[in-house]
């Protein structure tokens, strides 16, 4: 019998894994054909899919342990702000995970509280306000307002919520940048411009 490509529907929908491909049916040599593309190590995707952030994303998501969230500029992408979604990706894992360090990726170990872990686009990020204050410590102060003024203005969160949750945050690494952020922080800025003229 010759060989011939199959196509299970299960696949065709996002990225996989080469276990994936087997428990559908397929077999290694299947995924050399055009039909599939490799997106990732020992992931794979349908040809018939277009390339995007949210795809590269999804399948570096596949190479994550469960307990990964991501953060940063990447967490902010997914909450739609107007960032560039692109590798290295930034992602958190709890300490002791036993993860080694990714290719594609910014790999931090922390732990991230529960209530600051959201469901966006099928994918755990850091929340809105977890994110910005992850970002006035690794961006510039003038980044960082950016950012923050974008969130505001598309009404992802509420001044009075980012400076509460920066005076909660009395002991963190960072805060005192966090509060010159939130006194510089502007809702009704509307662009990046906007808010670089500002300074």
């Amino acid at each position: 019998m010759g060989r011939h490509a199959r196509s299970p529907a299960e696949l065709k929908t996002g990225p996989f894994t080469l276990q994936d491909a087997l428990e559908a049916g397929l077999d290694r040599w299947h995924l050399d054909s055009s039909e599939w593309r490799r997106v990732g190590p020992s992931v794979y995707a349908w040809a018939g899919l277009p390339d995007s952030p949210q795809l590269r994303l999804q399948a570096a998501r596949l190479r994550l342990p469960a307990s990964a969230v991501f953060t940063g500029l990447t967490a902010a992408w997914l909450h739609g702000l107007d960032v560039e979604a692109h590798e290295p990706f930034e992602v958190t894992i709890p300490k002791g995970a036993g993860v080694s360090a990714r290719s594609g990726f910014v790999v931090r170990r922390a732990a991230v509280a529960a209530s600051e872990i959201v469901s966006l686009r099928g994918m755990r990020a850091t929340s809105i306000l977890r994110t910005l204050s992850d970002l006035c410590i690794r961006l510039n102060e003038v980044e960082a307002v950016v950012i923050a003024d974008m969130a505001l203005h598309v009404g992802l969160t509420k001044l009075a919520d980012l400076n509460d949750f920066s005076l909660s945050r009395a002991h963190s690494v960072g805060v005192c940048k966090l509060r010159r952020v939130v006194s510089h922080a502007e809702p009704a800025a509307e662009s990046p411009m906007e808010t670089d003229c500002a300074w």
